[in-house]
Order: structure tokens, then sequence, then C-alpha cells
């Protein structure tokens, strides 16, 4: 979970000839967690018959090292993957003796494992035969047609017993159990149940998930027929099966809408004020410490959104103070400092620039918070609203806010637009008033839940306040992985909600046809933030260029130096 942290054995394949292309057909699965950092290393090692075999199928949670010589390795983490273009990434593979050497290239693949998609279905039967239904009770089942001609039972009814009507309950099968092939056919089996539990046949009909798919009406009302008296003079069928319900829907996950192009993007506001006449910048101690403070934030939450987009330019703002430079008073400034674009370089672009502020403006006694979630409503807009764009506010506060009317009121506009809220307390912040914020969210998505379509909402908005997490036997890692968990565990939910209720479905996924060799150049850039990247990046050979990027606020922009073979 965190790359200094111990490896567990996830899986091994068998010796495979030393050649310059070696294909690992084997899948493995790995669980992925949005709000954590997942690292996986791939080992590539010298098979020698003195040393133990390495296991194919290692027990799960083994930590035990390999127990072949390492030639090479390569390190990624699982985000980047899921965030790349295609679900796929290239790495190269470093040498162990030199550190630096690259031997060659890894390209790891990845694909969702099938999640369940519910059909419900529901049925009902007309004058089935009458000696029967005096002493019996009637049920159904459904097979699927094999290839072979064969059949596959995939449900069975209850027994409705004593009428020649039944209308039985509605059930759920699985989408990919009856609609993997197009011309897949379905049989339905009506059948009997006699008091002592002796079964029969009434009859059957065909279907097919294509038909069943029109719904209730005319077009799936079925002739039950027995095949021993169909040839009969006069026969028509023994009763009729009608369709009453079919409800299709299908549910997108999270990584369903990030692998068919929704980007997450990271966007930081900093407030400045100080409550209780307590100046943010002439007390270095508490400076140094708040700094601490935002800095472990921006790179516990940053370094995760940061791996679902493109750009790895940063809109940042600064608020509840005044800059000394500027003209006319505003309500917040680009964090930078710069009056052109609020966009900062990094992750470590918004750190310097935080600290930067800091000590040139001029603090107030509270800070307006409306502005800020009115800007990023604006940012929003430019994105667009097709969902290929979801957006991480993140506020960093000591709690002194101003205007908790207005910021609800803001909150009610932004909550149409892809937007989550994240509000960091740092410092001996005072989170009273921001609970407002909170619980007035937390009751209004409960509303949401409900159905309540003409109840008022307002934008998903989280509260971490740093001084419960912090613990004093925490590592800087640990601190910054408990913060990542807090913050970020309800964005993918969120994201997910607000694409179902504007309707918005995910694009299949997005398939890469790449040659073997070529250089990989699709997708998303390996982050120069890591320190894992810059030791890859430096001995893979890699070089420092400029690329033209697409920012996804609807404009073309100079990217950050990316990194080019």
């Amino acid at each position: 979970m965190c790359a200094a942290g111990q490896w567990k054995l996830l899986a091994a394949s068998g010796p495979m000839p030393r050649k310059p292309n070696i294909s690992l057909t084997r899948k493995y699965t790995v669980d992925y967690t949005f709000e954590r950092s997942q690292y996986v290393k791939f080992e590539l090692c010298e098979y020698t018959e003195d040393s133990d075999a390495t296991p194919e199928c290692p027990e799960e949670g083994d930590a035990s090292p390999l127990q072949q010589p390492v030639l090479a390795r390569a390190v990624f983490k699982l985000d980047e993957l899921i965030g790349a273009f295609g679900l796929r990434v290239q790495i190269p593979l470093i040498a162990t003796m030199s550190k630096f050497e690259s031997i060659g290239s890894l390209i790891v693949m990845g694909k969702l494992a099938p999640k369940s998609q519910p059909i419900t279905l529901q049925f009902s039967a007309h004058h089935l035969p009458h000696h029967i239904f005096d002493e019996s009770g009637f049920y159904f089942q459904i097979y699927r047609v094999e290839t072979n001609d064969e059949r596959k039972l995939l449900y069975q009814s209850e027994v409705i017993p004593r009428t020649s009507h039944p209308k039985w309950n509605s059930f759920c099968l699985q989408r990919h159990a009856i609609a993997d092939n197009r011309n897949r056919l379905l049989e339905v089996v009506s059948m009997y149940r006699d008091e002592v539990g002796v079964c029969g046949t009434v009859g059957k009909f065909l279907t097919s998930y294509a038909k069943l798919k029109y719904g209730a009406g005319a077009e799936n009302v079925y002739n039950v027929i027995n095949s021993k008296k169909s040839e009969k003079k006069g026969y028509v069928n023994s009763g009729t099966f009608q369709l009453t319900q079919f409800t299709d829907v299908r549910y997108y996950s999270f990584l369903d809408y990030i692998i068919s192009g929704t980007q997450l993007h990271f966007v930081t506001a900093v407030d400045f004020s100080q409550p209780n006449q307590n100046p943010f910048c002439t007390i270095i101690e508490d400076k140094l410490e708040l700094m601490s403070e935002i800095e472990n934030s921006v790179r516990a939450i940053g370094r995760i959104v940061r791996d679902y987009s493109d750009s790895k330019l940063f809109p940042a703002f600064g608020f509840g103070a005044s800059v000394p430079d500027q003209k006319a008073k505003s309500t917040h400034f680009n964090l930078n400092l710069n009056g052109a674009t609020p966009l900062c370089r990094g992750l470590d672009g918004i750190i310097n620039a935080c600290s930067e502020a800091g000590v040139k403006v001029i603090p107030d006694y509270k800070a307006n918070f409306a502005p800020i979630v009115n800007t990023v409503v604006e940012i929003t807009k430019s994105a667009g609203m097709r969902g290929m764009h979801y957006f991480v506010l993140t506020i960093f506060t000591r709690g002194a806010i101003a205007d908790v009317e207005e910021t609800i009121k803001s909150l009610e506009v932004a909550s149409t637009f892809p937007l989550s809220i994240i509000i960091v307390g740092i410092g001996d912040s005072n989170c009273d008033q921001l609970n407002r914020l909170v619980i007035k969210s937390d009751n209004d998505q409960m509303k949401m839940n409900g159905h309540k379509e003409n109840e008022t909402n307002v934008a998903p908005v989280k509260l971490v306040e740093l001084s419960k997490l912090k613990q004093e036997e925490d590592t800087a890692e640990q601190f910054r992985a408990r913060i990542s968990e807090e913050a970020l565990h309800q964005v993918p939910p969120q994201m997910t909600s607000w694409m179902r209720r504007h309707n918005i479905a995910a694009r299949p996924p997005i398939l890469v046809i790449q040659p073997p060799g070529q250089a990989n150049i699709y997708g998303k850039r390996r982050s120069l933030d890591n320190q894992f990247d810059r030791v890859n990046l430096k001995a893979a050979g890699f070089r420092r260029t400029s690329l033209t990027t697409t920012t996804g606020f609807g404009k073309i922009r100079p990217s950050s130096e990316c990194a080019m073979k």
C-alpha cells in the first residue's frame, strides 16, 4: 500500500526460455481501491535448477521473497494503469546490479472483472389445462440452449397452486448468462406438481434476450406447446405465457467511467484568514506547522487524483487574504499570484505557490467560501457536462467562514455540476460552522438516494480534520495514507451518483492496438512528482521535452515537461 512498505507475493510464472520478447499470458487478479496508493512490483528472475523453484500459485498474503536471482524489476502504481489510455502502461525494466540501466520494457495491460448486471423478469400464464390445476400447482423453468443443443438450467420459479391463471414473482437473471450470444435461445418449460410431489410437463416455448427486450406486450405472448399433443387435430396450445415485466438497468461503476475516458481534475484552495487574531505568517512555528499539514494533504490527495487526468497542471486559489499589489480588492486570488492563470505545475508547484503566497499576502479575520465554489463551478462549466470530466476541490482552512448561508446557496448550484468538495481542517481549526455544510450535504444526499426529486440538494462535501487523524507513531507516509483514505473514499460513489442523475452512460472501453516494440506514447505520462518515476525515467534514458496537450478546460496549452523516449 506504500512504496516503502513490505511486499506481498501475489503470483509467479514458471520458467520460460530466454527470448527478446516474452509474453506472460496468465492473468493475475488485484483488488483495486481508489483512495489508496497501491504499488505493484514486477521482478524478472534468472531460473537456476540449484535454487528452489518459484511457486506458480503462492498462498494469499505470502510475503516470502523469491528464491531466484533477480535480473531486473519495474515498479508502478495501480492507479497509473487504471488511468492510462486503454488500460495499458509501458514501464522500463531496471537492472538490479546497476539500478540505472534499462534492459527492456514491461508492458502491462488491464481488464475489469465482470460485474453483476441483473435483468428483472416476470411471467404470468393463462388458460393452463383445467384437468391439472384442480389438485396441482404450476411452476416454470428457464434453460439456456447451448451450442451443442444441451440445456443449462438458469432459473426455477415458485409453485402457485390451484389456478389456471398463475402470476409468478419477479426474478433476476444476469445479463451475461442470457445475452452472451446475440442468437442465444432460451427455453421456458411450463411444469406442474401434484399433491404427492409428482411433476410433469405442460409444455414449452422458445424466446431470446433480443425478443424479451421489447418488454410486456404482444411481442412477448407465447403459446405453450406440448410436443405429445401438437400433432392432434385442432390442437392450438396448452395455454399461454405472457411477459409482464422486463427491466434491464445497466449499472456503471466508477471504473467503467474512468476506463471509458472520464478524467478527474484536482483543484486546490487555501484559506489564509487569521481567526482569533492569530496571524498566519507572523509566528514561524505556527507557519511551518500549517505548511507541513498542507503539504502532506496536497501530496496525499493529489498524488492519487493526478493519475486520472492527462494534464499535470492544477488550478489553485487563495482566499481569506488580500494581495498587496492587487489594484482592486478581491475575495480570492490565484495561488501562484499570477494574474493570467491559476494553473500550477505539478504538486510541487502548488506547495511552492502556497509557501510564497503565505509570506506576501495580508490575512483577513474571516474568509468567504462561496466565491471559491462559484469559481470552480465556472471551471466545470467550461469543461462540459458530458461526463468526460469530474472535479475534486480541496479547501484548506482553519474554519473561520464568514458566509455560511451564501456558501450553502453556492453548493446548491454546484450540486448540478460534476464536483466533489473536500474541506481539510488544518492547525487548531474550529469546524463547528463547517459542519453545517457537511450536515446539509449529507441530508440532501439521503433525500436524493430516497428518490425525492423535488428536494433541494447541495454538492457533496467531506470534512477532514487533520488533528483527529494524526497519531504520534505515524511516519509521513502513514499519515498521508490515512489522509487520502479519509478524504477520497466517497469520491467514486459521488461521481457515479452524479452520472446516473444526469443519465450519462459509460462509453465502451478504449482499446489500444500497438505493434510490439513501439514506444508507448499513448495516454498519461508517469508523473515526475513521484520518486520512483524519476528513477525509472532516468534509468530508461528518457529525456525531458515539451509537448502540447489538452488541459481538460476547453483550451490547448503547453503542458508541463513530459517524459518522451
